[in-house]
């Protein structure tokens, strides 16, 4: 009588906790304090390292490029303005927007060799995942949270590299899961949290996906203050220092630009990150699409109007070039 009264009242606490919106766990972190320690150990701490020891982390011929760029940065203790390592181009205009990564793959290159960026890439994936974990445990129970560390493995695995985006897929998640939760605190962020865009900026060209986060959050925000002047102006204020830190990249106005600078490339459609996706190209990304789809019209959750947007925009993007699979999973994962 005892089990069968305990499980009437999860079971209960389950149908309570659906009805009351998506963000209620349907099982407390505190109801299952082995398993989230299981959770942490293996995709937190065992899974990266594993990845990263194979081989095909440095598949990609850019990892060559970045080592020599990032030693160049290093010897000269400067960042490049134009092209020194072309030979049919020599002294070309060349805008290094990603010369803080490339700085610590030479460094990491230079004191461990392979081991020393596979170093770099495992804990770009502990970083990404623990910030993963640290969001999700607050309202996910271990079968959510499960789903959600195995979909993003199986569709980041393609994009797993010694590459400086690999350090940019933290970045995104500590920038939208900082910025979820003041929103749901009903706060705006502090203005020092426009540092991480300053760091993203020197780092990567994603930065372009932190303003968009932003600006999908701010007007989640701004519905539930129901416009009132003092959020509006709040979120205006961190919106300008954002782009004010942003500004503070190595390259100026043409860092600032560059993202938009690369969408523009007539050759762009002839490098595969960038060519459109396709079941062929990436089936595990749309195996997981049609999963999660028939789960959301099961479960039937509700989107704040932001959050809707950018899953919509960013999947968008995913469709058109197979790179933004990575930034729409993160970004998936932590709605």
């Amino acid at each position: 009588m005892g089990q069968s009264r305990a499980g009437a009242g999860i079971l209960s606490e389950t149908i309570e906790a659906g009805r009351s919106g998506p963000r209620e766990p349907l099982i407390r972190p505190e109801r299952y304090g082995f398993f989230d320690e299981l959770l942490f150990a293996v995709f937190v701490l065992a899974v990266p390292p594993f990845i990263a020891s194979n081989w095909s982390v440095f598949r990609d011929g850019d990892v060559s490029w970045h080592i020599a760029a990032g030693r160049w940065i290093i010897e000269h203790r400067a960042v490049p303005v134009t092209d020194p390592f072309s030979f049919t181009m020599p002294g070309t205009a060349w805008v290094a927007h990603e010369w803080g990564a490339e700085v610590i793959q030479a460094i990491a290159y230079d004191l461990a060799g392979f081991a020393g960026l596979a170093a770099v890439v495992t804990l770009g994936l502990m970083a990404l995942f623990g910030i993963l974990f640290w969001y999700l445990r607050k309202s996910a129970g271990p079968v959510a949270l499960l789903v959600a560390f195995a979909g993003a493995y199986l569709v980041l695995q393609p994009f797993i590299m010694a590459r400086p985006h690999i350090m940019a897929w933290p970045v995104l998640a500590l920038w939208s899961a900082l910025l979820f939760t003041y929103r749901d605190k009903g706060r705006a962020p502090p203005l020092a949290l426009a540092l991480i865009m300053f760091v993203w900026s020197n780092i990567h060209g994603s930065y372009i996906f932190g303003f968009i986060v932003a600006g999908a959050v701010a007007l989640d925000a701004l519905i539930d203050a129901r416009f009132e002047r003092r959020a509006f102006l709040q979120w205006l204020v961190f919106g300008i220092a954002t782009l004010l830190a942003t500004f503070l990249n190595a390259n100026g106005i043409s860092g600032l630009l560059h993202p938009l600078t690369i969408s523009g490339m007539e050759t762009l459609p002839a490098l595969g990150e960038w060519q459109p996706s396709s079941p062929r190209s990436t089936p595990l990304f749309y195996f997981l699409l049609l999963v999660v789809t028939g789960a959301l019209l099961w479960k039937r959750p509700q989107f704040r109007p932001g959050e809707l947007l950018l899953l919509l925009l960013t999947l968008a993007m995913a469709f058109t070039h197979i790179r933004h699979q990575s930034v729409f999973v993160i970004l998936a994962a932590l709605i």
